[in-house]
C-alpha cells in the first residue's frame, strides 16, 4: 500500500500534507518565491498556512538549512517572502471572520 507524501514545516517541524503547507523555492542568487501552485523548480522548503509558522519559520535557521543557503543570504532573500505571506495570511483571516 503506498503511504500519502508528507512534508515538514520548517516552522513548527510538524510533518502534514502538503496541501496544507506553502512552498518556499529558492530559485537562484538572492532570490526566493513563494510557489503557491508547488510546480516551481528549484530547492524547496515547506512551511504551515498561518502567521505562526511563517513568522517562526521565516526566522529559523532551518529554512536557510532546508534551501541551502547562507543565513545572509536567507535573510536578505526572505524580507520580500515575510511581506508576500503576511498580506497572504491576513486575507485568508479576513475571509475566515466573513464566514
Amino acid at each position: 500500500m503506498c503511504k500519502a507524501s508528507q512534508r515538514t514545516c520548517v516552522g513548527c517541524g510538524k510533518k502534514d500534507h502538503p496541501s496544507a503547507l506553502w512552498r518556499l523555492v529558492y530559485l537562484r542568487e538572492s532570490q526566493v518565491e513563494v510557489d503557491f501552485d508547488r510546480c516551481l523548480p528549484g530547492r524547496g522548503a515547506w512551511i504551515h498556512r498561518n502567521s505562526t509558522c511563517a513568522g517562526a519559520g521565516l526566522t529559523s535557521p532551518r529554512l536557510a538549512r532546508a534551501l541551502r543557503v547562507s543565513s545572509a543570504t536567507g535573510a536578505n532573500a526572505l524580507a520580500a517572502v515575510e511581506e508576500r505571506l503576511k498580506v497572504t495570511t491576513d486575507c485568508d483571516a479576513d475571509t475566515l471572520e466573513a464566514s
